[in-house]
């Protein structure tokens, strides 16, 4: 398949995952200025997201196919293009063992198709 096949894949995933946290968690206002963010990233150079999360995921990558609880509880995010996983931390911490399967699916979603990026 081509990049841009991935490319796109990324980027609608990475928007649904997104959208799920502001439906599962309205409170949490600082999701829909995330929303924004990413969209904005998007929209102006469609690559950049998933390269950054695959530069980034790649050091990771045995605590997300393991998901391993560490790599929300205790990961420092290096990049303020990935502000989002700092979202994520900040509600994983809270949720319920529901939501983290949920969550976990759409990490580990994102970092394959990351993964078939090159």
């Amino acid at each position: 398949m081509s990049n841009v096949v991935y490319i796109k894949a990324f980027n609608s995933t990475i928007t649904k995952f997104i959208d799920s946290l502001i439906e599962s968690f309205p409170e949490e206002k600082v999701l829909k200025s995330t929303s924004i963010k990413i969209n904005m990233v998007i929209k102006a150079n469609a690559v950049v997201a998933i390269k950054v999360f695959k530069k980034y995921t790649t050091l990771f990558s045995e605590q997300i196919i393991n998901q391993d609880e560490d790599f929300f509880l205790k990961m420092e995010i290096p990049n303020e293009n990935l502000s989002f996983l700092e979202d994520v931390k900040n509600i994983y911490k809270y949720a319920d063992d529901g939501t983290k399967k949920v969550i976990w699916k759409y990490i580990s979603n994102l970092y394959k198709i990351a993964q078939m990026y090159k």
